[in-house]
């Protein structure tokens, strides 16, 4: 065989074998990455943090949004995490901003339980825990990314009541959530 053919014979195989991989991951990129898996599972927990935690977080102004940055920008950093211990514990990074996470699977949280202080704070708080969310913001931007479904229900109740459905595109842009309510970490269909 020539080089000519051996080359096309070369990059046919491959972009066989690209397609296959495509088709076979459903195009939904490097998921199945470790780095990638982790983050993935870290957004779809509930973040949650201790009283005392939260302090220091306070103090050295980091805000909900910079966690939130941290989780969709940063980097997992395997020689500085624990994944032999039952619940794992990965250190995530980006910028200036370093946490590390303890990760529980069985109920779907991850916690904060390390903060890389600049300020030493003198946080003395009780241990109790609070959930964190989204700042709304945020949120409102990822809803305004998803296709809008309506079930039969909704489009009844709607139409009753004489509601103009630019209303539903205004709350999605100005909204309130109220996070106490909602159930965003419900698998399969958060709410």
């Amino acid at each position: 065989m020539n080089l000519k053919k051996r080359l096309l014979y070369y990059g046919l195989v491959f972009g066989m074998g690209l397609v296959f991989v495509l088709l076979f991951f459903n195009l939904r990129g490097c998921e199945w990455l470790p780095d990638n898996r982790v983050i993935s599972a870290i957004k779809s927990s509930q973040i949650i943090i201790t009283n005392n935690n939260n302090c220091k977080l306070d103090c050295n102004k980091i805000t909900p949004k910079d966690i939130f940055l941290l989780i969709d920008n940063g980097d997992v950093d395997f020689s500085k995490s624990n994944t032999k211990a039952r619940k794992k514990q990965y250190f995530i990074s980006d910028n200036n901003l370093e946490l590390t996470f303890e990760l529980y699977p069985f109920d779907s949280t991850a916690e904060i339980i390390n903060i890389n202080e600049k300020i030493d704070c003198s946080c003395n708080n009780n241990d109790s825990i609070i959930k964190l969310y989204k700042p709304n913001n945020m949120m409102l931007k990822e809803l305004n990314l998803k296709a809008l479904k309506k079930q039969n229900l909704f489009s009844c109740q709607f139409e009753c009541l004489n509601l103009d459905t630019n209303i539903i595109y205004t709350l999605l842009n100005e909204g309130e959530i109220l996070f106490k309510e909602s159930l965003p970490n419900r698998k399969p269909n958060p709410l």
